[in-house]
């Protein structure tokens, strides 16, 4: 099963790596996530700029993020299905402990 301690820190790193280039772009540029990595030739990897960084971070972050969330609600299932044995079942009387009269 998922432990959600090894997890949740990877996601916080990419939320935090998120934050961190926007706040780098504020600094350098004077917008938040601004483009202050310098751009490489075309049809290369860093030809984007700051758009490689900040997708790879989503990435984790997003990607961890659904991990949780997915393996949260299938850990949930048997709070989703009702007990047989609770006595909530519908047996035909009238709600007061008695049989109904034919």
């Amino acid at each position: 099963m998922i432990r959600p301690d090894v997890i949740e820190p990877v996601e916080l790193a990419g939320a935090l790596a998120i934050i961190g280039l926007g706040i780098a772009g504020l600094v350098t540029k004077g917008s938040f996530l601004a483009s202050f990595l310098p751009l490489g030739g075309v049809q290369t990897i860093r030809s984007g700029g700051l758009l490689q960084a900040f997708s790879v971070s989503e990435l984790v972050e997003v990607g961890t993020g659904l991990t949780l969330v997915v393996f949260g609600l299938l850990g949930m299932g048997h709070d989703w299905s009702g007990d047989e044995d609770d006595g909530d079942a519908d047996d035909g009387g009238d709600g007061d402990g008695e049989e109904a009269e034919q």
